[in-house]
């Protein structure tokens, strides 16, 4: 979809540089998953001598005002950071994710949330083919061959068939983290499902992509201000830059990085997006 309305961006390889340099991100695809972020912090440092020394400059509980939400499910947060406290270096640890942009970025954040939080990177990282939500008989074998006991699921809504869901919290305990819709309630005591929807009133599900759902739930316990560039790219993938601009406008001005505010599509982050996404609809 949007290779199509930006027709511009026909290939990684046209004389803009920072095209050249994003392009780069398609090994990462095939064979590691878990440093697409320093890859990607490398590449664009190169443009950028000011990329490091971050500072975080936004806070949870000030969004919330700022957007008149209102935290109407405190225990669902809770119970979401307690999991994702308790993993430990002994467990087996699988993120599922999308693979658009949203997803792609989501599981980034996570993947890194853990690594930080228990010490250790996880343990297995898996996407299914196309846009299913549902998990699916090759996923469970996987799971049940890699002995998983926490899994993780970004981006995707496995409660879309509560009986494969039902079979992999059979192997291991869940924490889904997605911004669909609900196509049914969750009872099962081993799956936690985070929604927007679940946890705020006055929010639009679709608006608070997984990407900033998961870096904000996560920044709740450990630092992620290093990864807010991540988040960014998730927010314009997913068309969220409208209910996110302002948080936008932070994250490029502490990088120096050129806005667009006509199409943040035509920006480092935004192309990276597109980058993502053109694998997403080849792979």
């Amino acid at each position: 979809m949007f290779l199509d309305s930006h027709s511009s961006l026909k290939t990684p390889l046209e004389k803009n540089g920072t095209l050249r340099i994003l392009s780069n991100i398609v090994p990462i695809f095939s064979f590691n998953f878990c440093e697409f972020t320093l890859f990607i912090q490398q590449k664009l440092e190169k443009d950028n001598n000011s990329f490091l020394n971050l500072q975080n400059e936004w806070s949870v509980a000030k969004q919330i005002r700022k957007f008149n939400m209102e935290i109407i499910n405190q225990e669902l947060i809770n119970k979401s950071l307690e999991f994702l406290k308790n993993i430990t270096k002994k467990d087996k640890v699988c993120v599922i994710h999308h693979t658009d942009p949203d997803g792609v970025s989501s599981g980034v954040i996570l993947a890194k949330a853990i690594e930080r939080l228990r010490g250790k990177k996880i343990d297995l990282r898996h996407n299914q083919k196309g846009s299913l939500h549902s998990l699916t008989k090759e996923t469970i074998d996987l799971l049940r061959k890699k002995e998983i006991n926490k899994l993780l699921v970004i981006d995707i809504g496995p409660e879309d068939n509560m009986e494969t869901l039902a079979l992999a919290s059979e192997i291991a305990e869940i924490l889904i983290i997605d911004h669909h819709q609900i196509p049914n309630e969750v009872k099962n005591k081993r799956v936690i499902l985070y929604k927007p929807q679940l946890v705020f009133s006055g929010v639009q599900p679709s608006r608070y992509c997984a990407a900033k759902l998961v870096y904000d739930l996560c920044s709740r316990i450990t630092d992620l201000s290093d990864l807010d560039w991540v988040a960014s790219i998730g927010i314009i993938g997913d068309v969220a830059s409208p209910q996110w601009k302002e948080f936008l406008e932070q994250v490029f001005k502490k990088y120096k990085i050129k806005t667009n505010k006509e199409d943040w599509f035509h920006t480092k982050m935004g192309r990276v997006a597109s980058i993502i996404n053109s694998l997403d609809c080849f792979g």
